[in-house]
């Protein structure tokens, strides 16, 4: 059975932004979604994160990995860590390798993401990869999007005003990028 794992984003919850949405759109499609609840969601680690997807997810070339912001930094470093245990394929909103516009505790939260390095040449193996941008994300510069097609080259799609892609840009679904899922979950 195909199963997709959605990874929120820092501070984020299951319920939160459009995950309950996507899991809709999924679960239509016969997809298991699994939206995992992240542990210590105000102040993420690596280990921590990493820890928990190793033991939630059942990778196989019928999972998908779907990731929101840090979720997407989790999601790299799972794979990276699990020497690219095949997966069918991974999905990332908002993903950063930069950012900007944080302030005093969030640069030392973010810090350890931002310059532990991350074996790509794992992730890279994966056959179906989707990075999704916005123009004016308040957080993640664009420039994100030529540092992942040249890391990754996945497909990248970006989209005008849709910031963070959380409930703060009013964003409770991806309607918007209905014909990208489409094509991704065929």
């Amino acid at each position: 059975m195909k199963k997709a794992y959605v990874i929120h984003r820092w501070a984020g919850q299951p319920n939160s932004d459009w995950y309950p949405w996507l899991e809709s759109y999924l679960e239509q499609k016969g997809y298991e979604v699994k939206i995992l609840k992240m542990p210590h969601t105000k102040i993420p680690t690596i280990k921590s994160w990493v820890k928990f997807l190793q033991k939630e997810i059942e990778p196989s070339p019928e999972t998908f990995l779907i990731g929101h912001s840090i979720g997407c930094q989790t999601i790299l470093r799972y794979l990276s860590a699990s020497n690219a245990k095949k997966v069918g394929g991974i999905i990332l909103v908002a993903p950063w390798l930069t950012l900007k516009n944080l302030s005093g505790i969030e640069k030392v939260i973010a810090r350890p993401w931002l310059t532990r390095p991350i074996d790509f040449a794992p992730v890279a193996k994966v056959s179906k990869k989707l990075a999704i941008f916005s123009e004016n994300d308040r957080v993640v510069p664009i420039e994100n999007a030529e540092l992942f097609r040249k890391e990754l080259n996945p497909e990248i799609v970006i989209v005008k005003d849709k910031g963070h892609f959380d409930e703060s840009d009013n964003i409770r679904d991806l309607e918007f990028l209905k014909k990208n899922l489409e094509e991704f979950f065929d």
